[in-house]
């Protein structure tokens, strides 16, 4: 059954990811000096990570809860 469940959830956030990279896709032609100094990419991503991606950060917060995770403070909401 192992095998069945990692592939699962790997598809899933394979499927994930695929709608990430949508939301975040960028030409060139977008990038300009003030969007690099106005744009904050730790809110930007985890905005969008959580929104289209709930399997990885299940699996992100679950990981983070380890008795190492725990005793540096790492939390993730």
């Amino acid at each position: 059954m192992h095998p069945h469940a990692l592939s699962y959830v790997c598809d899933a956030v394979y499927g994930e990811m695929d709608q990430v990279k949508q939301c975040l896709h960028v030409t060139l032609n977008t990038i300009t000096p003030e969007l690099l100094l106005a744009c904050n990419v730790e809110t930007i991503l985890s905005s969008v990570v959580r929104e289209h991606a709930p399997v990885l950060c299940e699996i992100i917060a679950s990981a983070a809860q380890t008795e190492h995770g725990i005793v540096r403070g790492v939390f993730i909401n």
